[in-house]
């Protein structure tokens, strides 16, 4: 691993990109791990997290080069949240709903870590269906050392609100609330060019719930100009043309932002949704282990699996002798019971 520089301490009205799709989103993004830490120490931002499309394949790529710049990686999840069971393949949906939703999840310990490539293959070995899929169930049984961010109009929050069905967001808020903790769950809000009232809706649930607003930009090019170019690789993706121009400027909000413009947006009105972006950043403190720290993790587990299939063997032989004793008559075990 190359030596890591300093890392760059945060400065007034700073903001951390805490949803960000690197070209590990396969056909996705046109972020690559390199210019966009570059991008980043050009920003003078001190942290930035990573939360690939339903895969971690670029998790220790990026832990290592943003390191390497002195920013201050944050290892994360972009999950595909269906409501319905993971193991279900169906294509039949109600009413308003969708197959599958976003979710961000960021680490914040080792344990957050393998929570997170846990749920990463379980969504592929027991939930592939078009996409991989998690459901409640493994996210309420793997949700230490983890925070959660919505998902803006990509998620159940944001989507039920979308479609004014208030009572159904409040639902859906409260359950990550439940599983989470209210420290732990954010209501994301984002700028695309036309989501200032589902925004309002958001702030007005979160007052409500009294649950914590974050700002994101959901990134997934680095230049505006580089909307395009995305467009294409959607395009590849779903085996169809490239759309017109028209529709691209449509959806050219995706860019990294530079922390004075998300300032410029939300600064104004909900100071707290930027500045919350550094609190979440102060809480994830993963250290990914390397080298001679691996070998010490898996010596350590080893030591600790060896011990507990001891204690349960000789648990086990226990119980078998003491289950094979001659039992008298009279329900006494004899002198010399039977192996």
């Amino acid at each position: 691993m190359p030596q890591e520089s300093d890392q760059k301490p945060a400065k007034a009205q700073d903001f951390v990109h805490l949803h960000l799709h690197s070209d590990y989103s396969l056909l996705q993004s046109t972020v690559q791990l390199k210019p966009l830490a570059k991008r980043l120490v050009e920003f003078e931002m001190s942290a930035c997290a990573l939360t690939d499309l339903g895969n971690m394949y670029g998790t220790v790529s990026y832990f290592n080069t943003m390191k390497y710049s002195g920013i201050k990686p944050i290892i994360g999840y972009d999950a595909h949240l269906t409501l319905g069971s993971r193991g279900e393949q169906s294509s039949s949906l109600a009413a308003g709903e969708r197959a599958y939703y976003g979710l961000v999840l960021l680490a914040t310990d080792l344990e957050g870590y393998q929570n997170l490539a846990w749920l990463a293959s379980k969504a592929f070995t027991e939930g592939f269906y078009h996409r991989p899929r998690i459901d409640m169930d493994i996210l309420a049984e793997k949700s230490k050392g983890l925070i959660a961010l919505s998902g803006g109009l990509d998620g159940t929050v944001g989507h039920y609100l979308a479609n004014d069905d208030h009572k159904k967001a409040t639902e859906i808020a409260g359950k990550f609330s439940d599983i989470f903790g209210p420290e732990r769950f954010y209501l994301e809000i984002q700028d695309r060019g036309g989501d200032m009232e589902l925004n309002r809706k958001i702030v007005d649930l979160s007052k409500e719930l009294s649950l914590p607003i974050v700002a994101t930009n959901d990134v997934y090019y680095m230049e505006r100009g580089d909307a395009r170019a995305r467009e294409a690789l959607i395009a590849i993706n779903d085996g169809r043309s490239v759309p017109a121009a028209g529709q691209t400027e449509a959806n050219s909000y995706k860019y990294l932002r530079s922390a004075e413009e998300m300032w410029e947006i939300f600064g104004g009105e909900l100071p707290e949704s930027l500045n919350n972006t550094l609190k979440i950043t102060e809480m994830c403190n993963l250290v990914i282990p390397m080298g001679d720290d691996v070998r010490r993790l898996r010596i350590s587990l080893f030591r600790t699996n060896s011990q507990t299939s001891r204690a349960t063997n000789i648990s086990s032989t226990s119980s078998a002798k003491v289950s094979k004793s001659v039992l008298r008559p009279n329900g006494c075990r004899s002198r010399k019971p039977e192996y």
